[in-house]
């Protein structure tokens, strides 16, 4: 499976305040390019704490899936959400639609209520690592490409096992502060001898002061 992490950070590399309050600071153009990229994916990941804190919609207005089945790809993507205590909001995120597989993946030993919860609206809740969530995925639904959003602590544990293919950045003009801020890579970071190298695909700066970059870690 091919995972590109989609990230957008500000300056000193922040994803959201210390309080991890949504902060909309990205152009339009950026959010056009995610829901390109989004488009052209069969998944999408998130971590439980973006979707506690944001509960943002995941499935594509009823326009673009129709894009998306005239290309021969799945109407709606697979949404899979990573949460340890299965403490999720039925929001937008997780909004039912028909044809649009939902798992939600813990490592933990699933709460039975919050489980039963999380099922009966929909959800199919496996209890699996990071990386047999991506082979649940390739196996069960089909999965060739996913896009993670993260947040932080997902991007580690992609990152530490080594999952991750590429990487679209956008760097925002603007500074957030905070030394418990939640920045692109969060957890417990790595050793100087296990650094995750790059090399720069392409870049482009934009009207907006916003600079796009692509990274391979292949």
């Amino acid at each position: 499976m091919h995972v590109t992490v989609v990230c957008a950070i500000s300056l000193d590399g922040k994803l959201s305040t210390a309080a991890r309050d949504p902060v909309r600071f990205t152009s339009r153009r950026d959010r056009a390019r995610l829901h390109a990229l989004r488009d052209a994916a069969d998944a999408i990941l998130l971590g439980a704490r973006t979707i506690r804190a944001e509960d943002p919609p995941l499935l594509p207005a009823a326009d673009r899936a129709e894009e998306r089945a005239r290309a021969g790809r799945r109407r709606w993507p697979v949404r899979a959400i990573f949460s340890a205590t299965l403490d999720l909001p039925l929001g937008r995120a997780l909004a039912r639609q028909e044809g649009a597989p939902l798992y939600v993946f813990t490592t933990g030993e699933p709460d039975a209520g919050k489980r039963q919860r999380l099922e009966a609206a929909g959800a199919l809740v496996r209890r699996a690592s990071v990386r047999e969530a991506l082979q649940v995925l390739e196996r069960e639904a089909g999965v060739q490409r996913a896009v993670c959003e993260g947040g932080g602590h997902l991007n580690a544990q992609l990152f530490a096992e080594d999952l991750v293919d590429d990487l679209e950045l956008t760097v925002v003009p603007a500074i957030i502060g905070g030394e418990t801020a939640p920045t692109l890579v969060d957890g417990p970071g790595f050793a100087q001898d296990r650094l995750k190298r790059a090399r720069l695909l392409g870049h482009e700066a934009t009207e907006e002061g916003e600079l796009f970059l692509r990274y391979s870690f292949r």
